[in-house]
């Protein structure tokens, strides 16, 4: 299936709460914009609005490194704050 599943860790928590053992294809994340978090946290679930920043943060970590784009410091906090409309 996944050989790696990649959460925040406000998701791992909500988890390990009913799932003491959980599978070591779980990695955790923390987002790395947390203004974006604390913005988003009024509108979604804290596990739902972090999970969204941690999906997206890996993908342009992939632009730069395998497509060699060049993605400023700037332009990467504005993609982020503005994840909740993705």
């Amino acid at each position: 299936m996944f050989q790696e599943v990649i959460v925040p860790q406000s998701v791992h928590d909500e988890l390990i709460v009913h799932h003491p053992q959980l599978p070591p294809y779980l990695r955790v994340e923390h987002a790395r914009d947390m203004t974006a978090v604390a913005r988003l946290l009024s509108e979604l679930d804290l596990g739902e609005m972090e999970g969204r920043i941690v999906e997206l943060a890996p993908i342009l970590d992939r632009l730069e490194r395998d497509a060699r784009f060049w993605i400023s410091d700037d332009l990467r906090r504005r993609i982020l704050r503005n994840v909740e409309d993705i």
